[in-house]
């Protein structure tokens, strides 16, 4: 896929001599089929009928922290929690944003304006070391702390999926909570380029893991997404992780952020596809009705255009693998490859072709469970229409054993009883 979010061609595709630009490519056009990045991206363009997850809240750096003062700090720390392995990226307003949780944080040995940054809920953790002198930005074995004075209040937004729909003429989207319509799927959505600092769960760094793995390990640990370190091939499992917020997001090359998902359950005409959003998007653009989304929702989707394009993303997919399995069996540098890498490569080829074919699989079980939905649809009609013919002929029955049969009496009799048919269908 180019910059452009054009499919790739068969003729680039055959130009491509490098493994790693393959996989790059392959994991471009399987993002784009979980998020359809073809047809909109996350901050714009965004289609007139889309599933929304609202996967954060901005942090607006207001003044709602004070100083407490500078205390000594040992090996074993007194601040429980320590942003982003401890590296000098923060200063009061960004290290107040990512201890958003906790009701003090400190600023340790400052550099340059940027700081180490640590976060606890006890006073009597964070000051047992005893008092000591450092700056507003700490020093060394010094955290200089604060206390945040009141909570952010958490939009109860926050985590939600929706369907919304916005008609021709109307600015806003009108939403309709799937509640618990959903499942925790394997779908991530990618935002190139950025890292997200801090958050990581416990024992929740993987190092020489590939995207899969780490999307795997993202599941078992029960992470909202990852960042992933192309350069050593490291992931780091979040518990929170913000993909739209420039203050808690880094701009960083060497970083992709990959944010889990939820799979909505809806019927075949509504979109698969999901767009991660932040609550401040839900607030400006946006309009929650009180009915929820259920599965008999018929939705608003160019569904045509969303096949024709999950299709053509798996042929794409395919013809990248073929030219994987290609270079690994006729380019001299990976024939000479040591055995224990060529076999890492193969094993990657083979990840994809699994998830190439789980996806033609869940395709495969859409349809089947939406076919069954129908029939069962259509059996129910046919039985409500049978019970009530057979009511309607039980009263014309009677009708007669009171009245008797007379010429005109009975025309009228089968005149209303068809109307009163016609109305329980409709």
């Amino acid at each position: 896929m180019n910059s452009n979010n054009q499919f790739i061609s068969d003729n680039e595709i055959s130009n491509i001599k490098d493994i790693d630009k393959l996989k790059a490519e392959i994991d471009n056009l399987l993002s784009a089929y979980s998020s359809n990045e073809m047809v909109f991206s996350i901050n714009n363009n965004i289609p007139q009928s889309s599933n929304f997850f609202v996967t954060e809240y901005p942090y607006t750096p207001e003044k709602n922290h004070s100083p407490i003062g500078p205390f000594r700090d040992a090996p074993n720390r007194a601040m429980n929690v320590m942003i982003d392995g401890g590296n000098w990226n923060y200063n009061t307003d960004s290290c107040s944003g990512a201890c958003k949780d906790y009701k003090y944080f400190a600023l340790q040995d400052g550099y340059k304006g940027l700081s180490q940054c640590f976060c606890s809920n006890s006073f009597e953790n964070s000051t047992k070391y005893g008092i000591d002198d450092c700056g507003p930005g700490g020093g060394a074995w010094c955290n200089f702390i604060y206390q945040h004075d009141s909570p952010s209040p958490i939009p109860k937004t926050l985590g939600k999926l929706y369907y919304g729909v916005k008609n021709k003429n109307e600015s806003k989207y009108t939403l309709y909570d799937y509640n618990n319509s959903y499942t925790n799927g394997a779908i991530f959505s990618i935002i190139r380029g950025f890292s997200s600092p801090g958050y990581d769960i416990d024992k929740g760094v993987f190092n020489n893991v590939s995207i899969e793995e780490a999307k795997q390990l993202t599941l078992e640990k029960n992470g909202v997404g990852f960042t992933y370190d192309k350069s050593t091939r490291t992931c780091f499992i979040k518990e929170n992780i913000y993909p739209h917020d420039n203050i808690r997001r880094k701009k960083n090359d060497t970083y992709d952020m990959y944010v889990r998902i939820p799979v909505p359950i809806n019927n075949t005409y509504c979109p698969k596809s999901v767009v991660p959003v932040s609550t401040e998007f839900i607030e400006k653009n946006t309009v929650i009705s009180s009915i929820p989304m259920t599965y008999e929702k018929k939705c608003i989707v160019e569904k045509k255009m969303n096949e024709t394009i999950n299709a053509n993303l798996m042929k794409i997919s395919r013809k990248l693998i073929q030219q994987m399995t290609h270079l690994m069996n006729t380019e001299a540098k990976y024939i000479s490859m040591e055995p224990s890498i060529r076999e890492k490569f193969f094993e990657e080829i083979a990840q994809y072709k699994n998830i190439i074919k789980k996806i033609d699989n869940t395709q495969d079980s859409m349809q089947t469970n939406n076919q069954i939905a129908v029939n069962a649809q259509i059996q129910t009609n046919m039985n409500k229409y049978i019970m009530s013919f057979i009511i309607y002929l039980i009263i014309f029955l009677l009708f007669f054993a009171i009245f008797g049969f007379g010429k005109y009496l009975l025309i009228f009799s089968i005149f209303i009883t068809i109307i009163l048919f016609k109305m329980t269908i409709m």
